[in-house]
């Protein structure tokens, strides 16, 4: 029980479409029939282009070229950086990211870290990183909360 709240407002009565939140879990992020391009458009406005925005976010987690591939064409990997890019894409002031990184080898995280942070900065977005890897955070230099049983 209890509230979820942004800017002093609940955001539990919103639809979850409505709510101001993206969230990308460790696995099954995409949806198999899609191109990585379709999956990533997901949830963009449909009267707008948005194919140069998609091709600087795959660029920028080191994916370009991939949109024209269906998932179970690329990689663990790079299935969870065309998660984040869709992540990023969908501009929600709060970004959840479960284990998101997991797959990734450190220097591709490394890339990807950037990519977040400077999203996160211009856009000023709250991101939340679940992760078991305390490197994660070493190089974010976020805030930790460590839960320990």
């Amino acid at each position: 029980s209890g509230m979820i709240s942004w800017k002093g407002e609940t955001i539990l009565t919103n639809p979850p479409w409505d709510r101001p939140v993206t969230t990308v879990f460790q696995t099954d992020n995409l949806f198999a029939h899609l191109t990585c391009e379709q999956n990533v458009a997901l949830g963009l406005a449909a009267s707008e282009n948005h194919d140069a925005d998609i091709d600087a976010a795959f660029d920028s987690l080191g994916i370009g070229g991939l949109q024209s591939r269906l998932p179970d064409e690329i990689s663990g990997g790079q299935q969870q950086r065309v998660a984040l890019a869709r992540a990023m894409l969908r501009n929600r002031p709060i970004l959840l990211l479960d284990e998101s990184f997991s797959a990734l080898d450190w220097s591709t995280r490394e890339g990807c870290f950037d990519a977040l942070r400077d999203l996160a900065t211009t856009r000023q977005m709250a991101v939340l990183i679940v992760s078991h890897d305390e490197r994660d955070a070493a190089y974010l230099g976020c805030d930790v909360m460590r839960l320990e049983a």
